[in-house]
């Protein structure tokens, strides 16, 4: 069974909880970790967030998502990709140097092995 380790924090944790919030549909994760003390079990939560930002969506321009969401980081790049491009006429010659160099790092860092 592989460790699972709480993206919060880095420790192994037990579960993930899961709390609906009465009247809403918006439902909040947490990773719980068991541990023992003077004899006891206890749970420590870490607050994983949302699923999903449903709020924050319109305001920045692009989908935000929970820590409980692994593939996150890939969905950030493509819905930033897709802003830009809705964007890129209002982009200055400087940010446009920026982005390349980003772009630079992150070839760099998919190609290694």
């Amino acid at each position: 069974m592989p460790l699972k380790l709480c993206p919060r924090c880095g420790q192994p944790y037990s579960y993930i909880e899961r709390k609906k919030v009465k009247g809403t549909s918006q439902e909040y994760y947490y990773a719980v970790h068991m541990y023992k003390e003077d004899g006891k079990w206890k749970k420590k939560r870490c607050y994983l967030g949302p699923k999903v930002y449903s709020h924050v969506a319109g305001l920045q321009g692009f989908q935000l998502y929970g820590l409980l969401e692994t593939r996150r980081l890939i969905a950030y790049l493509e819905s930033i990709t897709e802003e830009l491009e809705s964007r890129k006429e209002e982009l200055t010659s400087e940010e446009k140097e920026e982005l390349r160099g980003i772009l630079r790092r992150i070839a760099a860092l998919i190609s290694e092995q």
